[in-house]
């Protein structure tokens, strides 16, 4: 899941238990080692918020982030 820890050891027992090794959704595109994910905002609504989050810190210009959870309509592509 992609999610924020407060310290090491937390991610150390989220990684030891965790057995997924990409991002939920569907293998949209993949050549070589490169491989693009789809991943749907109205399945997937936690992990697309975090990602939203995330995004949001590299935004200088962004002053809020409104992210409706219940009618989510946007496909995030993951590379």
């Amino acid at each position: 899941m992609f999610q924020a820890y407060n310290g090491g050891a937390c991610l150390g027992v989220h990684a030891r238990k965790c057995d997924r090794r990409h991002p939920p959704g569907r293998k949209a595109y993949q050549r070589g080692a490169h491989t693009i994910w789809e991943v749907d905002g109205a399945i997937d609504k936690l992990y697309c918020q975090n990602l939203s989050l995330f995004g949001k810190s590299f935004i200088d210009d962004v002053k809020t982030l409104f992210f409706d959870s219940n009618n989510c309509t946007f496909l995030f592509y993951i590379l």
